[in-house]
């Protein structure tokens, strides 16, 4: 029988290293560099004249590479590991942020923002391969909530640092500092991870034809079940990725400063939620508890708070506001957890795989909903009938919730031994 990916072939005692300083870091400085065209994109889009739809397009761009290229990362990272795909993806991403204050028009700067998402693709699906490999099941929960919530305070520590950095130096500066910063961390990455980049991935696997293990994967309810799943949960956060802080500030009046803040503080709850409930199920599952325990009353709990997004057009107050706001998005984060214990649950030796589909219709629904939204307030003249599109949707996600085997790895695991 062939071992699976999230099987440690021996002990990693020093699997934390690469993790803390690396693995764990890029994951922060990914949702940094995602996000800091969204904190500016009012500034750009004075700068530049674009319309609104051309802004639509430009915020949603990243999360169609992103999503596309999920597909063929998957295969890669098993083809040729995750150390070297992760390594190329930061230099490539890096090159994207740091070229951007250089483009000239819509269609430049269009290009760019969809290299970006390319090159971030290989990101997730690395670090739940990489995790699956250096750690226990009863580990896995804390490490992927602790790699996952650092692309969650990403937004926060970004929001408030590109507000800054665009105040005092202007956009392009503070892009350029960040295609720095990448490079740098590719060397950590490169130099720390070195001695632990194939365990737990036997080279009999890394041989196996890949599309005889994609047919087998997309034959499976569970692989649907878990996408459809996803691109639920994401029509939530599409919002915030996209049209918060543009929202904030012509729909609500804050200045750039309150701004940055405000579009910051709910990526704060998020990262607590998705933390807490790494441990949280950890603890569970330690005290011998099922894996559905752990996982269904948390995905319920989640998509119950999220919907709450809904209420914020109907509410007067700005400080109300971002108190939903962060009540939403700390459900989102209860689901991320979820979500992505599940697929090292389920995924076997076919982890990076399902962690790829997974994450395809993610950022499909990322890439659908600020269109959606946009084209309704548009149609409309009113935002409180574009919170009902990812309403509608998260309602659907709710039901599925109910249907997805969480006990013990199924057969997206066993299929192929």
């Amino acid at each position: 029988m062939t071992q699976p990916v999230g099987t440690p072939t021996r002990p990693l005692r020093k699997a934390w290293i690469p993790f803390a300083l690396a693995l764990a870091p890029i994951n922060l400085m990914l949702s940094v560099d995602r996000n800091a065209f969204m904190i500016v994109a009012s500034q750009v889009q004075g700068e530049f004249g674009f319309s609104l739809e051309q802004m639509s397009y430009l915020l949603a761009s990243i999360a169609w590479t992103y999503g596309i290229f999920q597909l063929p990362s998957g295969w890669l990272i098993q083809r040729f590991g995750f150390r070297r795909l992760m390594g190329i993806a930061l230099v490539l991403w890096s090159l994207a942020i740091g070229l951007m204050p250089l483009a000239s028009g819509f269609g430049g700067m269009l290009v760019l923002r969809l290299l970006l998402g390319a090159a971030q693709a290989p990101d997730w699906p690395s670090s739940v391969a990489a995790i699956a490999a250096w750690f226990p099941a009863e580990k896995r929960s804390r490490f992927t909530s602790l790699a996952l919530s650092g692309q969650y305070i990403g937004p926060f520590i970004g929001a408030v640092a590109t507000g800054l950095l665009t105040y005092h130096l202007g956009w392009r500066a503070c892009f350029y500092l960040y295609a720095g910063i990448g490079l740098v961390l590719f060397a950590l990455w490169w130099g720390l991870s070195r001695h632990v980049e194939h365990a737990g991935t036997p080279p009999a696997h890394r041989s196996t034809p890949i599309w005889p293990q994609v047919r087998a994967l997309l034959s499976l309810r569970t692989t649907w079940l878990m996408s459809t799943f996803y691109f639920c949960l994401i029509s939530i956060q599409a919002f915030f990725l996209s049209w918060m802080p543009v929202y904030l500030t012509k729909e609500r009046g804050a200045s750039l400063t309150e701004s940055s803040w405000y579009s910051g503080m709910p990526w704060l709850t998020l990262y607590a939620s998705v933390t807490l409930y790494g441990f949280w199920a950890d603890f569970r599952i330690r005290r011998g508890h099922s894996l559905r325990a752990a996982r269904l009353p948390a995905a319920v709990v989640g998509f119950c708070l999220g919907m709450s997004l809904a209420l914020v057009p109907w509410i007067a107050n700005v400080g109300v506001v971002v108190g939903i706001l962060c009540l939403s998005l700390f459900g989102v984060g209860l689901v991320q957890g979820v979500v992505w214990s599940t697929v090292q649950d389920l995924g076997g030796e076919r982890t990076a795989l399902l962690a790829s589909w997974t994450s395809f219709w993610g950022n499909m629904s990322a890439g659908l909903f600020p269109i959606i939204m946009a084209y309704l307030v548009e149609w409309t003249g009113e935002w409180k009938y574009a919170f009902m599109a990812p309403l509608a949707c998260s309602i659907a996600g709710l039901v599925l919730a109910f249907f997805i085997p969480f006990n013990g790895r199924t057969e997206a695991a066993g299929a192929s031994r």
